[in-house]
């Protein structure tokens, strides 16, 4: 299997790879929001922490932590994605709803706009799924050429020889 400049330029000029690229960068934001939400449990707390109650916003900080890091994680693999972005969008509601929604459009910080494309992304995410640039593909590539018969993996082998 020769590999071409041609063969990769090819390859990088489809859309679904432009797909990926967002996944991935989504994953890693959402990764690093986590680490700082663990890293610094004040900023989380100071955000839910309007109930009065001490038990909802320490439940509320603790998913939030858990669900970023591990979900960002596995959006920047594409392993489980559309479960991944589902775990997400709970939290991303809260944000644009109950934290960033008095704020208004047009802020300084574009709090509202910003979580507001986050929860957008990780939708599509959700019901598309992750691009060929991820571990959910070779999965589905794996199991559907494991499905095949024996004598049509043969034929594909002598094809590609």
């Amino acid at each position: 299997m020769k590999i071409t400049l041609e063969g990769i330029r090819h390859k990088l000029s489809r859309p679904s790879i432009g797909f990926d690229v967002l996944r991935i960068y989504l994953g890693c934001a959402l990764f690093i929001r986590g680490a700082l939400f663990i890293a610094h449990p004040d900023s989380i707390m100071r955000l839910v922490g309007n109930s009065g109650d001490w038990f909802v916003p320490l439940l509320v900080g603790h998913y939030v932590g858990i669900a970023h890091l591990g979900g960002g994680i596995l959006l920047t693999l594409g392993f489980a994605t559309r479960i991944a972005a589902l775990v997400q969008i709970p939290v991303l509601l809260g944000a644009v709803f109950l934290v960033h929604w008095g704020d208004g459009l047009l802020r300084a910080g574009q709090s509202l706009e910003l979580a507001g494309l986050v929860l957008a992304m990780l939708i599509v995410f959700a019901v598309f799924g992750a691009g060929p640039l991820s571990l959910d593909h070779r999965v589905q590539t794996k199991e559907r050429e494991s499905m095949r018969p024996a004598r049509m993996r043969r034929r594909m082998a002598k094809a590609h020889t």
